[in-house]
């Protein structure tokens, strides 16, 4: 099993979110506050991953498992105050000192708070790195 964790740590300022007051029609009001400036911990995002022993040589490697979303953020507009399930998988080839590869996962909301929109995201990631003999290795993610 191989397990992927992602805690964003957030610095955001000058935001700014519609203010609706009870007066407003249709909630187009023109009247905007800034929400001011935030600093603090993202939702978690824990995806597990099936791995066999070793994988086969000159072959793909394919990893699938569920991600899980977590309601941690530490302030209310740095988090989506929902918890999240879904599919997430993992599919990559490695030829020599070379790996190239894509990591997929899509979560959507099943509880949390009822005044925030339900989370429906997709994440697509492409990646390829280079692994040098003495072992560092050198990577771009997209």
């Amino acid at each position: 099993m191989t397990s992927r964790t992602i805690l964003p740590i957030v610095h955001q300022s000058d935001v700014f979110a519609p203010q609706i007051e009870d007066a407003d029609i249709g909630g187009e009001s023109g009247v905007f506050g800034g929400s001011g400036e935030q600093t603090g911990l993202g939702d978690l995002i824990q995806s597990f991953l099936s791995s066999p022993k070793a994988p086969l040589p000159g072959r793909i490697i394919f990893r699938i498992g569920p991600v899980f979303l977590v309601p941690s953020a530490t302030d209310k507009y740095l988090g989506s105050g929902k918890w999240g399930l879904g599919p997430t998988t993992v599919a990559l080839k490695q030829a020599g000192p070379w790996t190239v590869g894509m990591l997929f996962n899509y979560i959507a909301s099943f509880a949390g708070q009822s005044a925030k929109s339900d989370v429906s995201s997709a994440f697509l990631q492409p990646f390829v790195s280079y692994t040098f003999k003495n072992t560092i290795a050198i990577g771009l993610n997209t």
